[in-house]
């Protein structure tokens, strides 16, 4: 069966560096202007196309991947969930909707309850609408204002923000004719049913008990209660059906369904830009005068090419742009970048990150540059501060002024990387970012020679496109070979799954959390929601639960500095900065295997664990679960090597000697 990347390649294949393209990932925190930024790299209008789509919330949350070409047509192909991991959304929704009649709730926030998942990334209030959207202003998260729009758009498409609106509106009532009234109805009765459910469910003898010895017993037993009863499949079938008729309704594009009648792609090729993109808005719009008409919610992956040229420009970029979800704002939300997206900075050529210049090099930005560097993609980087028009002061008059303040934060997060990564990468990652930090603002308009703005930032992006589109240079270092100790890869896994179980004890609740440090023991529920998903085989991650993930990054930072300090250097003599080049050929070459490794250790091989801890219920089951899976997921699948070392603590071991065997060869790499 064809992945979801590979049902986009058999209609769109993404050009290739024999193709004369580069392939550049965009990272940054939710809100830095990451997708503000690719408008400006494709040169779409920001008031009249608004394609991306960008917003004060997470915007990006499906793989969005464009391709500007020299060529008359427009051409997209937009992939869809699959609909077990739309119901298994729906199941959490159900959930809090049902905690929520529990807490007394309304039936507004019930509603919303059983269309927007907590995290985000799942609103089918786009796609079904919100009760009363037309008469609260709040809810209009895609606003841009017009007065901050400079008057010449040159290089505009002939069309107004009202034109692309009315396109969108008419794609939901002509084009997609159903009748929003009608997911209003249908709503309304899930929520008369789940407050029906809860009644039911809350007069169980076995429930009364509990409301009075123990408050997570009930809500536990609540979840379970509503999960196994035959009203949460009424009502997600309901939701279901409402979904799938958006689609049988659609009637431009061609749209592919499988063999069990759920919508797979859809693709479109047109030489009308506004058409297209409007069109194309329904699939990943977010503008409020559209909530009840939008797919985007069941989007899983979108690929666009096309005649996109930026205004600072004279021709497409030969990029293809790959877009990625924002990292969050905390320590605990960003502590490990997802298994994807580790595979993903691996196979770009490129990396930029984007970061908010009036609050820079924050958690989010950090911690990515910091696994970035480990995984020996140092030579990828590219910085970009949007907003420095907002970085204002006393001292602060002048364009330079600005750029020093910033510049001044990064030094800070050098010194926060070297204590993380090694004074040797600290330093590679300062050579890198002497050539490769750029600084914009005003983003959210045309970049003309009007004001120091649009001048500075237009040069900018001019030298951040020679960069992405040029080869990086390939050093040639010899018969130069790090030498590693095999005794040196027991010391690192020890140092790695010590790390490892520290975290997630804290996590689970098992082992408390040290006074001052940033862990903190999840809520039950997170951890159940976790279980379930790895239990389905839907994903291994949970929001910022990421177990396989933190392996990842255990692993792959001690290892990391494993190869900074090897035994010795042998062969001919390199310099430190070649040595940094041949540590990271070595690292970029054990990314993907590491990812493999860590989700082997921490997920399929623990599969029996995480079914049985699944299964608990009944009173004190939520500590029983955090114990079992303390013990058989955690400390079983990250055994800590000691003196007299478990069978799992050595095959762990082996297992990593085996992934610096299969690159030794290939990679100035000797074990002794």
């Amino acid at each position: 069966m064809l992945t979801f990347e590979e049902l986009r390649d058999s209609v769109l294949p993404l050009p290739t560096r024999d193709d004369g393209y580069r392939r550049v990932l965009m990272l940054g925190t939710t809100g830095a202007g990451k997708t503000t930024v690719v408008r400006q790299l494709l040169g779409t209008n920001p008031r009249t196309e608004r394609f991306p789509s960008t917003s004060t919330a997470k915007t990006t949350v499906a793989d969005t991947e464009i391709i500007p070409r020299d060529e008359p047509f427009f051409r997209a192909a937009v992939t869809f969930m699959p609909r077990d991991e739309v119901e298994d959304h729906l199941l959490d929704n159900v959930v809090a909707a049902a905690q929520a009649v529990y807490e007394g709730a309304g039936d507004d926030v019930v509603y919303m309850k059983l269309l927007d998942h907590e995290g985000q990334r799942f609103r089918l209030s786009y796609l079904l609408g919100r009760p009363l959207v037309e008469d609260d202003d709040d809810v209009i998260d895609d606003v841009i204002d017009d007065d901050i729009i400079e008057d010449d758009q040159t290089g505009a498409v002939d069309a107004t923000g009202d034109e692309i609106a009315e396109m969108s509106l008419a794609a939901g009532t002509g084009l997609v004719e159903v009748d929003v009234s009608r997911s209003r109805e249908v709503m309304d009765h899930a929520v008369a049913k789940v407050r029906t459910m809860v009644r039911s469910i809350l007069s169980r003898p076995d429930l009364a008990g509990a409301v009075q010895s123990d408050e997570d017993a009930l809500y536990e037993a609540l979840q379970d209660a509503v999960a196994e009863s035959v009203t949460t499949g009424h009502v997600i079938a309901m939701v279901v059906h409402e979904v799938t008729s958006r689609f049988s309704a659609l009637s431009f594009g061609d749209l592919t369904w499988d063999n069990e009648g759920w919508p797979l792609m859809w693709t479109q090729t047109s030489a009308d830009r506004v058409r297209f993109l409007g069109e194309l808005s329904t699939f990943y719009g977010n503008s409020a005068t559209g909530f009840g008409r939008l797919l985007t919610p069941v989007v899983n992956g979108i690929r666009v090419s096309g005649p996109f040229v930026p205004t600072w420009s004279d021709r497409p970029l030969r990029l293809v742009i790959v877009d990625s979800e924002g990292l969050g704002h905390t320590p605990s939300s960003i502590s490990s970048l997802s298994s994807s997206l580790v595979r993903k900075v691996g196979h770009c050529d490129s990396v930029l990150v984007v970061d908010n210049a009036q609050q820079p090099m924050q958690a989010g930005p950090l911690a990515a540059l910091t696994q970035i560097v480990e995984s020996g993609s140092v030579g990828k980087l590219h910085l970009l501060f949007t907003h420095l028009d907002g970085v204002t002061g006393a001292n602060l008059t002048g364009y330079s002024a600005r750029t020093a303040h910033v510049r001044e934060s990064v030094e800070n997060a050098l010194t926060s990387i070297e204590s993380a990564a090694g004074a040797p990468a600290a330093r590679a990652l300062r050579r890198r970012l002497d050539s490769s930090v750029y600084y914009a603002g005003r983003l959210d308009r045309f970049l003309t020679s009007k004001d120091v703005f649009g001048r500075k930032g237009a040069a900018e992006f001019l030298r951040l496109r020679c960069e992405l589109e040029g080869d990086e240079p390939v050093s040639d270092h010899g018969d130069a070979e790090i030498v590693v100790a095999r005794k040196g890869v027991v010391i690192a896994v020890e140092k790695a799954t010590a790390r490892f179980q520290e975290e997630w004890l804290v996590r689970l609740g098992v082992e408390r959390p040290a006074p001052a440090g940033d862990l903190r023991a999840e809520h039950w529920a997170r951890i159940k929601a976790l279980n379930r998903r790895i239990v389905g085989r839907t994903d291994v991650e949970y929001r910022d639960l990421k177990p396989a993930g933190d392996f990842r990054r255990a692993l792959q930072s001690v290892l990391y500095a494993m190869l900074q300090n090897p035994v010795r250097w042998q062969g001919q003599p390199v310099s430190e900065e070649e040595r940094g080049e041949v540590v990271d050929t070595i690292a970029v070459a054990l990314t993907d295997k590491v990812v493999e490794l860590a989700e082997k250790q921490i997920i399929l091989d623990r599969m029996e664990a995480w079914d049985v801890a699944w299964a608990l219920a009944g009173k004190g089951s939520v500590a029983r679960r955090a114990h079992l899976l303390a013990a058989d997921v955690i400390r079983s699948g990250a055994p800590i090597p000691t003196a007299d070392m478990s069978s799992g603590a050595t095959e762990l071991v082996d297992a990593v000697e085996r992934l610096l065997e299969e690159i030794r060869a290939d990679h100035h790499l000797a074990l002794e």
